[in-house]
């Protein structure tokens, strides 16, 4: 086994209320998906926003060395796939 390369996916937290506690990050062998959810309200409207998106890499993903920060309003997340 040796590291490979890195995948970098940002999230906009703009639409999630600005707080990654909003999402949630799930790696499976070779896949990951990002989930999102946040309610906004303004005035008498509100709206739900709820997404996912998965991503199939086709190489095993490390998952122990997954990281996630904030960068501003983004949220960064570097995921490690192996040879």
């Amino acid at each position: 086994m040796s590291l490979k390369h890195f995948w970098h996916l940002v999230v906009d937290l703009k639409q999630l209320n600005d707080n990654e506690k909003n999402i949630e990050v799930i790696a499976d062998n070779d896949t990951l998906t990002i989930k999102g959810v946040a309610e906004r309200n303004k005035g008498k409207n509100s709206m739900m926003i709820d997404f996912s998106q998965t991503f199939a890499f086709g190489e095993k993903i490390l998952k122990d060395k997954i990281t996630k920060k904030r960068d501003g309003d983004k949220y960064v997340i570097i995921v490690p796939v192996e040879d």
